[in-house]
């Protein structure tokens, strides 16, 4: 009898707390266009002006310091849309008709906390996995649920939380925790 009402007991208790957790779309985060986010680290070049070239760090307010033309909004944007921001900012007042040429060198970081070896940052690839973020992080350990995990997303201005498998796609600035199992 106390089997059944322990049974009973976390089958409520389960239900209660997948409530607040939704189940990650199935859009593939590599297929869309990568947007920028602070800490990004990007390489600006400008065609045939190396002064104006550089590598520069999306800061705290989104934005980029380049020369001549200082605080240039980054954040919330794809890397063609800042290509267009930058050559308009630089025409006509600096040069006529700029190039200009935008690449992420460095993506933000992915947190991973939980039941993993070695939680905390780590540098974000392209076509990272849930299981290959594990991977990073040293491996699950022995009370690790290995077949799940909650992810924490920024979508628009929500932090959003899901419930993530193996082979789901990771973003940058994602924030994975690695839950304990029961039994």
């Amino acid at each position: 009898m106390k089997t059944i009402s322990w049974i009973c007991m976390l089958i409520c208790l389960s239900a209660c707390t997948n409530a607040a957790i939704q189940t990650m779309p199935q859009s593939n985060v590599a297929k869309t266009a990568y947007v920028l986010g602070i800490g990004d680290k990007l390489s600006v070049s400008v065609f045939g002006d190396t002064d104006l070239s550089g590598e520069f760090t999306i800061d705290a307010a989104g934005q980029i310091s380049m020369p001549l033309i200082r605080g240039v909004p980054a954040a919330g944007h794809t890397a063609n849309d800042l290509e267009d921001i930058v050559a308009g900012k630089l025409h006509p007042k600096y040069l006529n008709d700029p190039k200009v040429s935008v690449q992420v060198i460095e993506y933000r970081g992915v947190y991973i906390l939980g039941e993993v070896r070695l939680p905390g940052k780590y540098p974000y690839e392209p076509n990272m996995t849930f299981l290959r973020a594990a991977a990073l992080a040293g491996g699950f350990t022995y009370r690790a649920s290995e077949g799940s995990a909650e992810i924490s997303r920024l979508i628009g201005d929500k932090i959003e939380t899901f419930q993530i498998k193996g082979d789901a796609p990771i973003a940058p600035g994602d924030t994975i925790y690695v839950v304990r199992r029961w039994f």
